[in-house]
C-alpha cells in the first residue's frame, strides 16, 4: 500500500471541519476514525506497557529496567531484544504507537524523571534510543521519541522556559534526538510542555519544521504531550504539529476552522500536516497483528538478562564478592527494599508487571540449604525513618550473621513524574542504618536501588557496592545473580555520581523557579564539566567493576593525519587477564585541540561491549567519520570539523583511558571566514586576499615600533599587528584616520578580498603611512 498516496486522496475528500477534526484525538488514547481513516491506540512506554485501565494501574505487562538502568547496560543489541518484546506486548494488547523512549539529558542529578532518561551523554543517550525504536518497530508498533526538547525539569514543566544557547542546544540536547530521527525513523515525535528560548516546543517552527524536517529529513509526525497543545493550537499546526493529546474537546478544532476561514491558516498548510498524519495512521494500522500473545515467563527472563548487564559494581574491597553458595554460613539481609522492591519510577510509565522477584527470596533460592539467611526490616519502606526499634533488629541481625547484605535507595516519592528530587543523598535513615551496620560488622555490602545518582556517606565504611537501579519486575533476581557469582557484572556507569550536590554542573539553579532555565553550563554537563573543572566525582561516567581484570594495549590508527571528510579506523587489543569469563565495555573518547572555540577535554564517541573467556584477547576495530569529530561552531552557527590536533582516547570509563593517539585533521579546501565591514581585521589575516591587506598594516606598524631601520622579523611585525589592531572592525579605520580615510576605502577593500575588480591595496594604497600613524595616535589615546 501507497501510504502517502492513499493519504492525498482521502484528504482530498474531506471537509474543512473533518480535517480540523483530525488533528485532535478522540479521547485520552486514540485518535478520532473517520470514514477510510481507523482509530489507533497509544499507550504509555517507555519501559514497558501501560495499557491503563482504571488510574495508574493498567493491563499487565513486562516491567523491563527503566532507561537509566537499560543505559549502564552499554548493549545496544540487548536494548533492541527489550525493545522488541515491547513491540510484542503492545501487538498482543491491541496497541499501535507507545509513548517512548525519553532521550533527554540528565542536566542535573535532581530531576525528577531521570529514571525514563538514558544518560547525560548524548551519544549513549542517541546508541540506546536507536537500539530501542529499532527493536519496538521491527513488531509493526511505533514509537513516540520524547520529549522535544530541552525538557530537563519537572517543576513548573508547563511554562518553564529552557535559556539554550545554539551550540549547547545542538551539540547536547539535540543530539540523540537527530541519532534517533537519522537512524531509527521514530512513528513519531512528542513535542514537550516547556519552552524553548522563549516559545513553547508544541508551537516552534524552528524545532519542528526547521531542524527535525528540513534539516534531518524527518518523515513522521509530531505528536503534543498530553495537555501541551491545550492553547496556541493554530501556531502549532503551523509550526509543525499534527496531533493534539489527548482529544475529547471541539475547542481547537473550531479555531483551526476559524483560522482558515479568517486566512490566518492556509488550508494547504492544513493538508499537509492531515496527510502527513494520516499516511503514519495508515502505515502502523496496517502492521496490526490480530489474536497474537507473547510469552509471559520467556519475557520475564529477558527482563532479567537485561537487569544482569545493568547492575554496576562500585566498590568490591578483598574480593568479598561473589557470595558463591556454601562459601558462607550465615547472612543477614537487612532493609525493607529486599522483601518490597521497588523496581520503577512514579507516574506515567508505572507498569503493572505480570510478576515481581524480591531480593530476599532470590537469594534463598540459590543459596539454597547451605547458607542460613536471616532478614531485618532496618526503616519503613514509604519515607526511609529509622525507628530505634527498627535499627536495634537490624543491628542484632548484623552482629550474628558473617556478611550483612544492605538493601537501601530512594522512596518512590523521590522520583516520580511532575516533582524533581528533594536532595542528592539517600534518606537519613537509610544512611544512619548502613553506618551503624558498618560499625558491628564490617562485612557489609550494600545494594542500592535509585534511579539516578546519589551520594554515599559510608562509602569507605563498607568493602562492597553494588548499584542496582531501578531494574525491573525481574531486577532482584539479576541481583542476586550478581551477588553470587551466577553472572559476573558488566554495567557501567551512564552518568557521573558526584560526591554532593554543590559540584553538579546546574548548581544552585535546578530545578530553577523564576520560570526561564538559564544553562550556563552550556555544553559542560556530566563528565565534561568534572573534567573540565578537575572535579572529582564520587564514580565517573563510564565506570563499573568485574569480578575479573581486563588490559588494554597496542592502539592504532589507521592514519597519522586525515582529510576534514576522511574516515579514520581505530583498533585496540583487550585481554581478559583473570580467571573469569566476563565482558567488559572498551569507550572511545576524543579530546579536540583547537583553540579557537572552546571543547571539553574528553567526549565519548564510540563504544563496544565484548566477551571475553579467561586469557582471551580480541582486536576491537572502531570507525570515526567527518560527523563523529565535529562541533556545532558558534562562529559559522553549523556543525564544523575541527582542523589540526585531535587526541583519540581508548579505555574502559570516562576516566580510566590508558591508551591515547593523536590524529591531525587536514582542511580539504582552506576554510575563509565570511569577511563583513564589521569583521576584525584578524578576519582579514586569515583570508587569502585580506591577508595582503593585512601584512601591509603589519610592515607600517613595526616599522614605526622597530626604530629607523625597523628590524622586525615577518613574524614578529605580524604579531604585533595581530596584538594591537587585531580585534579594530575594519569599518572603525575611517573614524581613525582624522579624515584621510573615506568609508569608500571600506568599500573597496570589500571589493578586493571579494575579488571584484578595480581597488588593490598594495598598489593603490596612497595614504598607508599617514593612516598607521594616525592609528598608534588613537590607539595611544585608548589606554
Amino acid at each position: 500500500m501507497d501510504a502517502e498516496a492513499e493519504a492525498k486522496r482521502i484528504v482530498a475528500s474531506l471537509t474543512l471541519e473533518e480535517k480540523a477534526s483530525l488533528l485532535s484525538g478522540k479521547d485520552t488514547w486514540s485518535t478520532r476514525a473517520i470514514g477510510e481513516i481507523p482509530s489507533i491506540f497509544m499507550t504509555d512506554g517507555p519501559h514497558g506497557l501501560r495499557k491503563a485501565l482504571t488510574g495508574i494501574n493498567g493491563l499487565p505487562a513486562t516491567c523491563f529496567p527503566t532507561a537509566s538502568a537499560l543505559a549502564s547496560t552499554w548493549n545496544p543489541d540487548l536494548v533492541q531484544q527489550v525493545g522488541a518484546a515491547i513491540g510484542l506486548e503492545a501487538q498482543a494488547a491491541d496497541v499501535q504507537v507507545v509513548l517512548g523512549p525519553g532521550v533527554n539529558m540528565k542536566r542535573s542529578p535532581l530531576g525528577g524523571r531521570n529514571f525514563e532518561y538514558f544518560s547525560e551523554d548524548p551519544v549513549l543517550a542517541g546508541e540506546m534510543a536507536v537500539a530501542h525504536i529499532n527493536g519496538l518497530q521491527s513488531q509493526g508498533v511505533g514509537a513516540s521519541l520524547k520529549h522535544f526538547a530541552a525538557n530537563n525539569q519537572e517543576f513548573e514543566r508547563f511554562q518553564n522556559n529552557s535559556v539554550v544557547d545554539e551550540r549547547t542546544l545542538n551539540e547536547i540536547y539535540l543530539k540523540a534526538f537527530e541519532m534517533a530521527v537519522r537512524h531509527a525513523k521514530p512513528w513519531s515525535v512528542m513535542a514537550s510542555y516547556n519552552l524553548v528560548n522563549g516559545v513553547h516546543s508544541s508551537e516552534s517552527e524552528w524545532l519542528l519544521q526547521t531542524t527535525l524536517r528540513d534539516k534531518w529529513g524527518y518523515q513522521g509526525i509530531v505528536i503534543s504531550d498530553w495537555g501541551a497543545a491545550a492553547i496556541g493550537r493554530v501556531q502549532g499546526v503551523k509550526a509543525g504539529l499534527q496531533l493534539e493529546m489527548p482529544g475529547g474537546s471541539s475547542e481547537n478544532t473550531k479555531l483551526i476552522v476559524q483560522a482558515v476561514l479568517d486566512g490566518k491558516l492556509k488550508e494547504t498548510v492544513l493538508n499537509t500536516r492531515l496527510r502527513q498524519l494520516v499516511a503514519s495512521i495508515l502505515k502502523v494500522n496496517a502492521t496490526k497483528q490480530p489474536k497474537i500473545a507473547f510469552d509471559v515467563d520467556s519475557h520475564h527472563t529477558l527482563a532479567r538478562q537485561a537487569a544482569q548487564e545493568a547492575v554496576v559494581l562500585l566498590k568490591n574491597e578483598s574480593h568479598i564478592l561473589p557470595l558463591k553458595p556454601g562459601r558462607v554460613d550465615k547472612i543477614a539481609v537487612i532493609g525493607q527494599l529486599a522483601k518490597e522492591p521497588r523496581f520503577e519510577g512514579g507516574g506515567s510509565s508505572q507498569i503493572t508487571p505480570t510478576k515481581v522477584d524480591n531480593l530476599y527470596g532470590q537469594l534463598a533460592k540459590i543459596l539454597g540449604d547451605k547458607t542460613e539467611l536471616s532478614f531485618a526490616k532496618g526503616y519503613a519502606i514509604k519515607d526511609g525513618s529509622a525507628t530505634p526499634k527498627l535499627l536495634q533488629d537490624a543491628l542484632e541481625a548484623a552482629k550474628n550473621a558473617d556478611v550483612v547484605i544492605v538493601a537501601v535507595g530512594l522512596p518512590a516519592s523521590f522520583e516520580i513524574e511532575g516533582i524533581d528530587r528533594p536532595q542528592l543523598g539517600l534518606p537519613s535513615g537509610h544512611d544512619e542504618l548502613v553506618e551503624a551496620i558498618a560499625k558491628v560488622n564490617p562485612r557489609t555490602i550494600v545494594v542500592l536501588t535509585n534511579g539516578s545518582a546519589v551520594t554515599m556517606p559510608w562509602l569507605s565504611a563498607v568493602p562492597a557496592v553494588l548499584e542496582g537501579w531501578l531494574s525491573g519486575q525481574a531486577g532482584a533476581g539479576a541481583i542476586a545473580d550478581v551477588l553470587t557469582g551466577v553472572v559476573n557484572p558488566s554495567g557501567k556507569l551512564s552518568e557521573t555520581f558526584p560526591h554532593r550536590i554543590q559540584d553538579t554542573p546546574a548548581y544552585p539553579d535546578f530545578p530553577n523557579r523564576t520560570g526561564n532555565a538559564r544553562y550556563g553550563e552550556g555544553i559542560f554537563i556530566g563528565y565534561r564539566w568534572y573534567d573540565e573543572r578537575d572535579i572529582k566525582p564520587l564514580f565517573e561516567f563510564g565506570y563499573g567493576l568485574s569480578y575479573t581484570n581486563f588490559k588494554f594495549s597496542d592502539l592504532k590508527l589507521s592514519h597519522d593525519e586525515i582529510f576534514d571528510d576522511g574516515t579514520l579506523t581505530v583498533e585496540v587489543d583487550v585481554k581478559n587477564t583473570g580467571d573469569v569469563a566476563g565482558k567488559e565495555v572498551v569507550q572511545l573518547y576524543i579530546g579536540i585541540q583547537d583553540h579557537g572555540e572552546v571543547h571539553p577535554p574528553r567526549e565519548l564517541k564510540k563504544f563496544q561491549k565484548i566477551y571475553l573467556r579467561p586469557s582471551e584477547e580480541r582486536a576491537v576495530s572502531f570507525t570515526l567519520k567527518a560527523s563523529d569529530l565535529a562541533y556545532f561552531s558558534d562562529f559559522k552557527r553549523d556543525w564544523r570539523v575541527p582542523t589540526g590536533e585531535i587526541t583519540v582516547y581508548v579505555g574502559s570509563s570516562s576516566r580510566s583511558l590508558p591508551l591515547h593517539r593523536t590524529v591531525t585533521v587536514k582542511p580539504r579546501r582552506q576554510e575563509m571566514p565570511e569577511l563583513l565591514p564589521s569583521s576584525p581585521l584578524k578576519d582579514f589575516a586569515k583570508h587569502p586576499r585580506g591577508k595582503h591587506f593585512f601584512d601591509l598594516l603589519g610592515v607600517q606598524l613595526a616599522k614605526s615600533f622597530g626604530g629607523a631601520d625597523g628590524k622586525q622579523t615577518k613574524k614578529e611585525a605580524d604579531a604585533m599587528a595581530m596584538n594591537m589592531i587585531g580585534d579594530l572592525p575594519l569599518n572603525r579605520l575611517p573614524g581613525l584616520s582624522g579624515g584621510i580615510m573615506s568609508h569608500d576605502f571600506v568599500d573597496a577593500v570589500m571589493g578586493y578580498v571579494k575579488y571584484e575588480k578595480g581597488f588593490h591595496p598594495i598598489e593603490s594604497f596612497r595614504y598607508y603611512k599617514e593612516l598607521v600613524k594616525l592609528l598608534l595616535r588613537a590607539l595611544r589615546s585608548l589606554r
